[in-house]
């Protein structure tokens, strides 16, 4: 997986209001920026059911001002994922966490 068309694909995702997430790849990198977002530092190396839950339970019923953020937390909430987990998913991660806001 390149790292760069995971970030592509959630940015286009973002900007046509789509919720369909396509795997853990994408899952990561939108994790990582609505942690940036919203000053979240998780464990680090969480698997992905994990970071999920830890997303879920600091962004349920949280108002969210960034158009942008609220968008990636309603994909992340709307998503299911998958087991399987890897270095590539950690860089996207952290790319998400250091993307600056928009």
């Amino acid at each position: 997986m390149i790292p760069l068309l995971a970030q592509q694909s959630i940015q286009t995702k973002i900007k046509l209001q789509s919720v369909t997430m396509l795997g853990n790849y994408e899952f990561y990198y939108a994790a990582g920026r609505i942690c940036q977002s919203l000053d979240l530092l998780p464990q680090s190396d969480l698997p992905p059911k994990e970071l999920y839950e830890f997303l879920r339970v600091h962004t349920d019923g949280t108002e969210i001002s960034d158009p942008a953020t609220a968008h990636l937390v309603k994909m992340i909430h709307f998503y299911i994922p998958e087991e399987a987990y890897d270095e590539q998913m950690k860089e996207l991660f952290r790319l998400g966490i250091q993307e600056r806001k928009q």
